[in-house]
Order: structure tokens, then sequence, then C-alpha cells
């Protein structure tokens, strides 16, 4: 079977449950939270755990979708430890945040879907 055959089957939610899976151990609470993986990483949310410090689109969500101010982005930046109430903030937004997720597995799947040369699977 290729895999476009393939893909069209895929169901993305379970996509998504992987993805938290691999990504959150499964915790559900990290979702809408921010957690900070350390290293280069900045702080990060959502399933597929996108980084506010590495991620010009994350930021962008955060302020567009998530009414972030520049304040709050800055505080994130700077890894302030003190983000109890930005974690609230985020909370509010599981529903836009579920919609970042689904989207960016929807654009991981197409990916694949585009690339040459992928060999013939069962």
């Amino acid at each position: 079977m290729n895999i476009e055959k393939i893909i069209k089957r895929i169901d993305v939610y379970r996509v998504m449950k992987v993805i938290a899976l691999n990504e959150i151990s499964n915790n559900q609470n990290f979702i809408y939270k921010f957690s900070y993986a350390g290293g280069r990483s900045g702080y990060s949310f959502g399933r597929s755990q996108f980084d506010v410090k590495n991620n010009d689109s994350a930021k962008k969500f955060l302020q567009k979708k998530c009414n972030f101010s520049d304040s709050d982005i800055n505080r994130l930046l700077q890894l302030d430890k003190d983000i109890l109430d930005l974690n609230g903030k985020l909370l509010e937004h599981k529903k836009e945040i579920d919609e970042l997720d689904l989207q960016h597995i929807k654009s991981m799947i197409n990916h694949v879907v585009r690339l040459e040369g992928l060999p013939e699977m069962n």
C-alpha cells in the first residue's frame, strides 16, 4: 500500500494522542500549562509542546488567540518562575490550543504525503 492510501486512513485524533504520549507522557495537565524542559528551550505548551522561545508562530498564537500581551510574552522568554497567572490565562483557551495542535498534526501528515521516494508499506 502506498503512503497516500495509508494517510487517508489515519485518524488524526489518534495521532494527537500518540504525540501527547511522546511529548508530555500523556499527562493532560501539561497541554494547557506552560512547561520547561531545560536546555535551549523555553516555556512550551500544547500536546506538540510549542516552544515560545524558539517558535515565532507559538508567540503569535499566544498574542492573537489567547490575548497575551508583549509583557506576558517577555516574562515567558525570560523564564520567569512566577507564571501561575499566565498558566491560568492559557487554561482559558483550551479550544484554541486543541485546534492549534490539530492543525499542526494535519500539517505534519500532509508533509509526509509530499515526500518523494517513500517505500510501499504493509
